[in-house]
């Protein structure tokens, strides 16, 4: 119908539950591509995937978000939200941004495994952590009685859904993701735009940012040791930076900018939707 240049993109990782859907999906694929659809990957893993798993082609487009609403992290933001929160100017604060109010969406973001590092740490360093989830939670709030029956409720806070996460952002010392699989999350890109240091799993669609910012992203397995012993990893190195807290990595954001900011996605895709590439 006049359409010229159709371009699917594929946002994450794509499993199928059986060889019979795995053909399916695959011929689906095929035949688009036979009819002209150009096919998009958000991140190096899901191109990997689409490849091995479809036989699908699909061209590198990062996934992109807004800078303009995340500049590198405010000192003086981060310090009022504290205050209200009340959280003390001295704690080390860990944030995660994630919907869990399904039952997938609760098994992938998989914070369960935080609030169980948080038992793991010495209890000298577990009383100066504040573990903040920002998201919807799943019915029966399973993670607040996983705090409760861990003895760490004093160290979580969750706040359901907000639209203040820069400001959030400000007021933490490290973002934590501790995904099974993504794709290439935001929130992610959002916390590198604000210069926040990072704790990872080693999984798909996270190690991709590894590629691209050179510093200040810890990796982990995905067990609470590893997560324990990276967030006293994390205090350790930031009690001995020159610099204070709060204040944003700005080599973390500079690198972000280069690859995940929305001028440098848009160009790609204008250039996908035109024919260009």
């Amino acid at each position: 119908a006049g359409v010229k240049h159709i371009v699917k993109t594929f946002h994450g990782m794509f499993t199928p539950r059986n060889k019979l859907q795995k053909t399916v999906q695959g011929l689906r694929r095929r035949l688009a591509g036979l009819a002209g659809t150009r096919f998009v990957a958000i991140s190096r893993s899901v191109q990997e995937n689409e490849m091995r798993t479809f036989g699908c082609n699909a061209k590198l487009v990062w996934n992109f978000a807004d800078e303009t609403g995340f500049p590198i992290a405010d000192v003086s933001v981060g310090e009022r939200m504290r205050k209200t929160l009340g959280i003390p100017d001295d704690a080390f604060v860990l944030l995660s941004v994630g919907n869990c109010h399904s039952d997938s969406h609760y098994k992938i973001k998989n914070h369960s495994l935080v609030i169980n590092a948080l038992a793991k740490l010495p209890d000298m360093i577990r009383r100066s952590v504040v573990y903040i989830h920002v998201g919807a939670e799943k019915e029966g709030f399973p993670e607040r009685n996983l705090a409760n029956e861990l003895g760490v409720v004093a160290n979580t806070r969750f706040l359901g859904s907000r639209n203040d996460i820069y400001d959030l952002l400000c007021a933490a010392n490290v973002y934590v993701m501790s995904s099974l699989h993504e794709g290439l999350p935001i929130s992610t890109i959002e916390a590198a735009f604000a210069g926040r240091e990072m704790i990872l799993t080693n999984v798909q669609g996270l190690k991709d940012f590894g590629g691209v910012i050179m510093d200040g992203i810890t990796y982990c397995e995905l067990t609470p040791e590893s997560i324990a012993k990276a967030i006293q990893e994390k205090m350790e190195s930031m009690r001995l930076a020159a610099v204070p807290n709060l204040s944003g990595n700005l080599s973390i954001r500079e690198d972000a900018l280069k690859t995940f900011s929305m001028k440098v996605g848009v160009a790609e895709l204008v250039k996908l939707y035109s024919g260009r590439v």
